[in-house]
């Protein structure tokens, strides 16, 4: 019997484990050991530091052993480090090569400082919860949290590996199957508060284990936050590309061009990987400049051009249907 009330939703599961390169990467904070920031390339490598019956290994191996595994994955340790010592070690390495956070304390303290930290980053922080009422603590768009009654469990955390070894925009966070993840233990009841507080858990639906919802702390959607930001990332590294190749990018129509035709082809990107809406194949955004003469002579002295603006409609997803209206006759 359906729990949800929502489609059923089929999971292809492979068996052969294909190694993808994520948007981002994913950070592992640790709080058992004082470990420098490493990078591991595969699971047997984490197991050379980290024995297979620490918090730090499992959760390792959650995010590594999905149908896709990421390229890599950075860990970093700071022995019994309170909320604030980890949010201070982690300004030391905000320009690190990773956007996921993932971190082994999920007390609410960590909970209420890392969802605090993250809202005023570029990255997201994932973590799963064994306390139900933990699930109202956070509030950032950019925290996405789950509930799973099993310590070990860390569904949130394969999730988050999921989402980022898929082109982002292509998938959404709900009906997701995180292999190796047993079905949460909870009453319907709870189940109904978890869901009306934006939360995430992992149940049987239709005879699927499946992730059971796709919002951040905020309400937001978790693939629109990572949409954003790959706009947002993407944009900015194309623009510096094109000012790496060429000599100079004239402050003329024709350099102008070039920085709409970045921006066209970004914005083109996004919604072939599904974050921008596309209408009988054309992609929904628009984009408009300035012309030199219409930028002051203020800015156009101190090199500055901020004449690009876009705008496009978001692709979304369904993720319902209520009511499926239908009539059977005689």
């Amino acid at each position: 019997m359906s729990r949800l009330n929502d489609f059923k939703s089929i999971i292809k599961l492979s068996t052969a484990v294909e190694v993808r390169k994520e948007f981002g990467g994913i950070l592992l904070f640790e709080t058992d050991t004082d470990h420098p920031y490493t990078t591991y390339a595969e699971l047997t490598d984490v197991l050379e530091d980290f024995a297979n019956t620490t918090d730090t290994y499992k959760m390792a191996a959650r995010i590594f052993n999905q149908e896709l595994s990421p390229s890599g994955i950075s860990i970093v340790g700071d022995a019994s480090a309170t909320p604030a010592e980890i949010t201070a070690k982690l300004d030391t390495l905000i320009n690190k090569n990773w956007y996921g956070l993932v971190c082994t304390d999920n007390t609410t303290a960590t909970i209420t400082a890392l969802d605090a930290w993250v809202d005023d980053q570029e990255k997201v922080y994932v973590v799963t919860t064994q306390t139900l009422a933990d699930i109202s603590v956070p509030t950032s768009k950019r925290t996405f949290r789950g509930f799973h009654h099993a310590a070990d469990a860390y569904v949130m955390e394969g999730l988050l590996s999921i989402m980022l070894t898929n082109p982002i925009g292509s998938a959404t966070a709900k009906f997701k199957k995180v292999l190796g993840v047993t079905e949460a233990v909870l009453t319907d009841p709870e189940l109904a508060t978890l869901r009306a507080a934006h939360g995430v858990t992992y149940i049987e639906e239709m005879g699927n284990l499946e992730t059971t919802g796709s919002q951040t702390a905020s309400g937001e959607y978790f693939d629109v936050v990572l949409g954003e930001d790959w706009i947002n990332y993407n944009m900015e590294k194309e623009m510096h590309d094109l000012a790496v190749k060429v000599s100079k990018i004239g402050y003329s129509e024709d350099g102008i061009a070039s920085l709409v035709g970045v921006a066209t082809n970004v914005l083109s990107k996004a919604a072939l990987q599904g974050i921008i809406l596309i209408e009988n194949n054309v992609p929904q955004f628009s984009i408009t400049s300035i012309s030199r003469s219409d930028v002051s002579q203020v800015d156009r002295a101190a090199r500055k051009y901020n004449g690009i603006k876009w705008f496009a409609y978001l692709a979304g997803a369904i993720e319902g249907a209520d009511p499926i209206s239908g009539e059977l006759a005689a």
